[in-house]
């Protein structure tokens, strides 16, 4: 026969149980997860506000150079009128040139900003009405009216237009700052953001270390701790009563038990068995006549119920009385006996 041994409802989880350690590794495997993701996520934010910070800057960069080449445009036209040297026309061709070129390359990277690359389309009006003057008046040079070129170059259309022409360089640039200033403080936000995150979660693995150190302490105590056992019955105290061994354990380790018999105590069994089945038939032989198949004298450890005798090679049947079935001598039950175990 085998029992098995539950632990009561009410009784007190112990700390670092099976649960509580699944929830810790599940919270802790959880957390690593979060960092990493975190941490991947913050990686191409920060990635992607550089690349774009770059972009921005590369166009500043750009628009600076546009505004180099007209500079050197108009020092080169200026030069060439009032000096008639061939190098400052050379300058002047040259720095029309970059300056187409600078203002195509501006035009590949508006591409997806309707209002920049409005503002470069009036930029362009405005440059090739300006440049288109400026060719005049290094044409009207070569062919002596130099009177004629300075005119033009004096003369409050050409002023104008070159004012509105720095001015519309101005406007694209000042956006280029806004959106450089945006960008940056849309990537200052984000690190910050994730920079707050991350102190977070290494407030949260904190206090899951100090909750695990705390439980971890608490369970050392308490398997520190002496246990009083009684000497005679074996039993554990434990919060003012006295229990079991196996419900000592059911209760503070969450265990479940199952009784069965080992190979020592089977073998004893069995020797006591053919013990009491031989003094059982030699209290037959000798008092056969009797009421009882034992000598009134004889100590019978068990209430027996068989009253007609039987012959010697039959197995006796012992039934045995008790309360609760555990505990319950089994040294006098063998192979030569079988017995029959209730509970009143």
């Amino acid at each position: 026969m085998s029992t098995s041994t539950h632990p009561k409802p009410g009784s007190r989880s112990l700390l670092l149980s099976r649960p509580v350690v699944l929830g810790g590794l599940v919270a802790a495997f959880a957390l690593v997860v979060t960092t990493a993701l975190l941490s991947t996520v913050a990686t191409r934010g920060v990635t992607a506000a550089n690349e774009s910070i770059a972009r921005v800057q590369t166009t500043l960069i750009a628009i600076n150079q546009l505004r180099t080449a007209l500079a050197d445009a108009e020092a080169g036209q200026r030069g060439y009128i009032l000096t008639g040297a061939p190098e400052h026309l050379e300058a002047y061709q040259q720095a029309a040139w970059r300056f187409r070129q600078e203002t195509a390359g501006l035009g590949n990277r508006f591409k997806g900003d309707s209002v920049q690359q409005a503002a470069l389309a009036e930029l362009q009006h405005v440059a090739t009405e300006k440049f288109a003057e400026m060719t005049r008046t290094t044409e009207l040079r070569r062919e002596g009216g130099i009177g004629a070129a300075i005119n033009i170059v004096d003369s409050d259309r050409s002023i104008a237009a070159m004012h509105r022409l720095r001015l519309q360089l101005r406007e694209v640039e000042k956006r280029e700052f806004a959106e450089l200033a945006e960008r940056s403080d849309h990537a200052s936000d984000r690190a910050q953001l994730f920079q707050n995150i991350n102190v977070g979660m290494i407030g949260v693995a904190l206090a899951l270390a100090g909750i695990g150190a705390t439980l971890l302490l608490r369970r050392m105590r308490e398997l520190e701790r002496l246990i009083p056992v009684c000497a005679w019955t074996h039993r554990v105290r434990d919060g003012g009563k006295w229990l079991t061994f196996e419900e000592y354990l059911g209760k503070r380790f969450h265990l479940r038990f199952t009784h069965g018999i080992s190979e020592e105590a089977a073998q004893k069994m069995r020797a006591d068995a053919v013990e009491l089945s031989q003094a059982f038939n030699n209290a037959h032989h000798t008092s056969a006549d009797s009421a009882s198949p034992f000598p009134m004298n004889s100590a019978v450890p068990f209430p027996l119920h068989s009253a007609p005798p039987f012959p010697a090679d039959s197995r006796p049947q012992i039934l045995i009385e008790s309360d609760s079935p555990p505990p319950i001598d089994l040294r006098r039950i063998g192979r030569g006996t079988s017995a029959v175990v209730s509970s009143r």
